[in-house]
């Protein structure tokens, strides 16, 4: 999955970065993204990713805590 920075003031892509969160998963469609901040001042990127046939999908959820 490419994530991407998108400056809708100048209407371009300005940075992008490929993630291999899940890469090992049967069917892995990306279902969206979230950032969780705890008590401590720290904060974690979440991907949220579907697999699995069509009639049984899973929800599986991974996460970045470092800056890349």
């Amino acid at each position: 999955m490419d994530l991407w920075c998108y400056d809708i003031n100048q209407g371009k892509i300005v940075d992008s970065f490929l993630t291999l969160a899940g890469k090992s998963l049967t069917y892995r469609e990306a279902e969206g993204m979230a950032v969780y901040g705890s008590t401590d001042a720290t904060a974690r990127l979440y991907f949220g990713f579907a697999s699995g046939v069509t009639g049984d999908r899973r929800a599986n959820f991974f996460y970045r805590n470092t800056l890349v």
